[in-house]
C-alpha cells in the first residue's frame, strides 16, 4: 500500500498493539533504488517491532538481490508480492 504504510504509519500501529505491520512495496529493480523515496522506504534498521519488507518484481535474481539488501538494512521478514494490480 504505497503511500499508506509509511514508516509514520507503521511506528503508529506498533504503538497501538500491532504486531506487524509490513513496509510499502519496494521495486527489485535497482534502477530505482537510488532515487529519495526509495532510499528511505529501505531503512528499517531502528524501526520498532517486527520489520517486514514487501518486494515486487519479476526478475528472480534481482528479487533476491533486493532480498539482500533489505535483510541487511534490517528487514527481518520479506514478503514477495505475487500479485498485486498496481501497473508497477
Amino acid at each position: 500500500m504505497a503511500g499508506i504504510t509509511d514508516r509514520p504509519f507503521r511506528t503508529l500501529c506498533h504503538e497501538m498493539g500491532a504486531g506487524m505491520a509490513v513496509s510499502e512495496m519496494l521495486s527489485s529493480n535497482p534502477e530505482v533504488w537510488a532515487s529519495d523515496k526509495s532510499r528511505l522506504r529501505m531503512v528499517h534498521s531502528d524501526e520498532p517491532g517486527i520489520r517486514a519488507v514487501q518486494i515486487a518484481g519479476c526478475d528472480p535474481s534481482e528479487m533476491a538481490q533486493a532480498a539482500r539488501i533489505n535483510v541487511n538494512a534490517g528487514a527481518q521478514v520479506i514478503d514477495i508480492n505475487m500479485g498485486c494490480p498496481a501497473k508497477k
